[in-house]
């Protein structure tokens, strides 16, 4: 939950993972480009975003990462990201929760 004024706003996360799965970036902008994408708009403030690589959910070309948002109330979230041939652009080729 985002606490905003004394108002508990919940985030969607269905909504949170559909903005992720159009990350398409150079590798250095990655994790700046998750967060943007768990912000929610009109709500002042953003999300704390942690974005950890998860090797143990990776899948043959994919590399996976584990997204934290501490402070809202949405589960944790999983990235899957596609690094390009040339080492320029990292895309995110599916995101789900993490039960």
């Amino acid at each position: 939950m985002i606490y905003k004024e004394g108002m508990v706003i919940k985030l969607n996360p269905d909504k949170i993972i559909e903005n992720i799965k159009t990350v398409d970036c150079p590798p250095d902008r990655l994790q700046e480009k998750i967060s943007d994408a768990c912000k929610v708009p009109g709500i002042d403030g953003n999300p704390v975003v942690i974005m950890d690589r998860n090797e143990n959910l990776d899948r043959e070309d994919l590399k996976a990462y584990s997204i934290h948002i501490i402070n809202a109330d949405v589960p944790n979230i999983v990235a899957m990201v596609r690094e390009g041939y040339d080492g320029y652009v990292n895309t995110v080729t599916d995101a789900y929760t993490l039960e």
